[in-house]
């Protein structure tokens, strides 16, 4: 079964200053988007999903609740919160095409990258 967002009711105040100051970022030439074809999703991070911009708050196992900086070739779940209120626990799966598959969608994921 396929992970399911759903709108976060409390404590999105603080990720909502951080979306408007990256968005402001962005404009201004402060951050760039740049293509990102890696295979490894960073823990408080900025990505774009279907122009989406969302945070990795963290990255954990599942099985223990440890959490990790990055990905590293384990099943583990990624804590996203997207600019439009909505969080999301996304299980990453080791695959035999891609080094890492994202239950999220088809969308292509984009760095953004502080200059």
């Amino acid at each position: 079964m396929a992970s399911q967002r759903k709108r976060m009711n409390k404590g999105f105040e603080k990720f909502r200053e951080m979306f408007r100051k990256t968005q402001q970022e962005i404009a201004d030439g402060r951050r760039r988007v740049i293509d990102y074809s890696g295979n490894r999703i960073r823990a408080n991070a900025f990505y774009i999903d279907k122009g989406v911009l969302l945070y990795v708050e963290r990255i954990y196992d599942p099985k223990t609740g440890q959490t990790y900086n990055e990905t590293d070739g384990r099943e583990f779940k990624v804590h996203t919160i997207y600019e439009n209120q909505q969080e999301n626990d996304i299980k990453l799966l080791k695959s035999s095409s891609l080094p890492y598959m994202i239950k999220l969608g088809t969308g292509r994921w984009l760095l953004i990258w502080m200059m």
